[in-house]
C-alpha cells in the first residue's frame, strides 16, 4: 500500500517532483555505462589475451585432433605493419584447425583475413601477393584474429614443401587459451578506482537532485508522518519516487551500453594502437549485476539519508520564511509625534496644557 501511494505522490507531486525524477533518471543512466565500460577493461585485457594463444602454437601444443600437420609461422613487415604468415601441410583427414576457419588450406590455396584481402586489392601484385602464393579459398574469421585490422594469412602446402622449409614442426593441436590474468587482484583495485571516480559524481549528483523542490517535500513527508505514518512507512514512500527513478536511469544506462559498445570499440585501443572487437567489451555476469542492483539502491539510500530530519520527528522540518528588512529612512516617532528610527507607525501627540489655562 505504502509503494502505490508512493508512486501516487511522485507522479502527483507536480513539475517539480516530475523534475526530480528526470535529472536523477537521466543523471544515473549517464553515470552507468561509465561504470559498464569501466569494468569491461579487464575482460578486454583477457580476450586479447585469449586471441594470441593460436599464434603459440608449437610441437608441445597439446592434441586437439586425430591427424597431424606440419606447421610453420612467420612474421613479415609492409609499411609498417606486421604480416603473419602461417604455412601449413595437413597430414591426415582430420588436421587440427585453427580458430575462424573450417578447415586447413590445401596445397594452391590460402586464406586471409579481411583486412590483409583489402590490402591486397590495393597494393600491387609484386609488392605483396608474391609473397602469399596461391588462390584465396576463403576469409578468417573474427574468433582468429587478434584485432579487426590484424594481417594474417594461412597458406596451404604439400608435406614434401613443407618438410622443405627450415623451421617447419609437426604439431596434432593447436594452442588454446590457458593463460589467465589475474584478475581477483585487479577486481579490488578496479572497483575502488570505480567508486572515487564513477560512483562518487553519480552520488553526489543523486543527493543535488533530491534538493530540488527539497523544502516543500518535507513539508508533504512532515504531513505525513503528523498522520500517523510510522518512519518505515516514510522511509518507504520516499524510496518510491527514488527507486522508480534510478531504476529507469539504470536500465536506459545498461541499454546505452549495448549500444555503444561498437563505439568504445572503435575509441578504445591497446598496446601499440591495436584496436578491440566490439564482442570484446562485456561485463561478466557478478560485477553486471552488482551495477543493475547497486546504483539503485545506492540512489534510495542517499535519498533517505537527506531525509533524515523529517525521521527523526516531522516538527524537526523548519519553515523557511524570509523575513522582511526595515524600511529604510524610517524613524519611530517620539512620544512627542517624531517617529523613532525602524519604528512603521505613529504614536499620538500628547500635548500638556499649561496650569494657568485649566481653570
Amino acid at each position: 500500500m505504502s509503494i502505490l501511494l508512493g508512486l501516487r505522490m511522485a507522479f502527483a507531486g507536480g513539475r517539480e517532483s516530475l523534475a526530480r525524477m528526470a535529472l536523477m533518471g537521466v543523471g544515473v543512466a549517464i553515470g552507468v555505462p561509465l561504470i559498464l565500460v569501466a569494468l569491461s577493461a579487464l575482460p578486454i585485457l583477457q580476450s586479447h589475451v585469449d586471441r594470441l594463444a593460436w599464434h603459440r602454437t608449437t610441437a608441445a601444443s597439446p592434441p586437439t585432433a586425430p591427424d597431424h600437420a606440419l606447421w610453420l609461422a612467420v612474421t613479415d613487415r609492409y609499411a609498417g605493419h606486421d604480416i603473419i604468415r602461417v604455412h601449413v601441410a595437413p597430414l591426415g583427414s582430420r588436421p587440427p584447425v585453427p580458430p575462424g576457419v573450417e578447415r586447413l588450406p590445401g596445397p594452391g590455396e590460402k586464406l586471409v583475413s579481411p583486412a590483409l584481402a583489402e590490402l591486397m586489392r590495393t597494393v600491387p601484385d609484386d609488392q605483396l601477393d608474391n609473397r602469399f602464393p596461391g588462390r584465396v579459398a576463403g576469409s578468417i574469421g573474427p574468433d582468429g584474429l587478434v584485432m579487426p585490422d590484424e594481417l594474417v594469412a594461412i597458406i596451404g602446402h604439400t608435406p614434401e614443401q613443407m618438410r622443405a622449409m627450415h623451421g617447419a614442426t609437426e604439431i596434432q593441436g593447436i594452442e588454446q587459451p590457458g593463460i589467465r590474468l589475474d584478475l581477483a587482484g585487479l577486481w579490488g583495485i578496479f572497483f575502488g578506482m570505480i567508486a572515487v571516480l564513477v560512483i562518487g559524481p553519480v552520488v553526489v549528483f543523486v543527493a543535488m537532485t533530491t534538493r530540488v523542490g527539497g523544502a516543500r517535500r518535507e513539508l508533504r513527508f512532515a504531513a505525513v508522518r503528523l498522520a500517523g505514518a510510522t518512519r518505515l512507512q516514510t522511509a518507504v514512500l520516499a524510496a518510491t519516487e527514488t527507486a522508480l527513478a534510478a531504476l529507469a536511469g539504470t536500465l536506459l544506462g545498461w541499454l546505452a551500453f549495448l549500444l555503444l559498445k561498437p563505439v568504445v570499440a572503435s575509441r578504445v585501443t591497446l598496446g601499440h594502437g591495436m584496436p578491440i572487437f566490439a564482442d570484446d567489451v562485456v561485463v561478466p555476469l557478478v560485477p553486471l549485476l552488482v551495477v543493475l542492483l547497486g546504483v539503485p539502491l545506492i540512489a534510495v539510500g542517499t535519498t533517505l539519508l537527506a531525509l533524515n530530519p523529517v525521521q527523526i520527528t516531522p516538527l524537526g522540518v523548519r519553515h523557511r520564511a524570509r523575513r522582511r528588512p526595515p524600511a529604510s529612512g524610517g524613524s519611530r516617532r517620539s512620544p512627542s509625534g517624531s517617529r523613532a528610527p525602524g519604528c512603521p507607525c505613529t504614536c499620538p501627540t500628547i500635548r500638556r496644557t499649561p496650569t494657568s489655562q485649566r481653570w
